[in-house]
């Protein structure tokens, strides 16, 4: 009767995350293009709000500067997604520039 529930429950276990990952990436790839440009902006502004809350964290590390340059790029960024419509075009960007702060998060530290 032992080797019955380790096989199921390796088996579940196994199988759930193999099942679980694929329908994320497809319904997140389909919520993010069908996501109104407001909802997409509150969801900026908030990732913009934690990663203000990481740069307080730094000006203790950092001299003010680098902290205003990265405060005025997040404005920026800001600005260039309400200027922007088409919503993949933003999808990218943002991917984009979280991938470029994350890398100049790291070069600072």
């Amino acid at each position: 009767t032992s080797p019955h529930p380790t096989t199921s429950t390796s088996h579940s276990a196994t199988s759930i995350p193999t099942q679980r990952s694929p329908p994320l990436k497809g319904q997140g790839l389909k919520k993010q293009s069908e996501i109104p440009t407001e909802r997409l902006k509150t969801s900026i502004v908030a990732s913009l709000e934690s990663k203000s809350k990481t740069l307080e964290k730094l000006e203790a590390k950092q001299p003010k500067e680098t902290v205003v340059v990265v405060v005025v790029v997040a404005v920026v960024v800001v600005v260039v997604v309400e200027v922007v419509v088409v919503v993949e075009v933003v999808v990218v960007m943002v991917a984009v520039v979280l991938a470029a702060a994350s890398l100049f998060y790291n070069s600072i530290v």
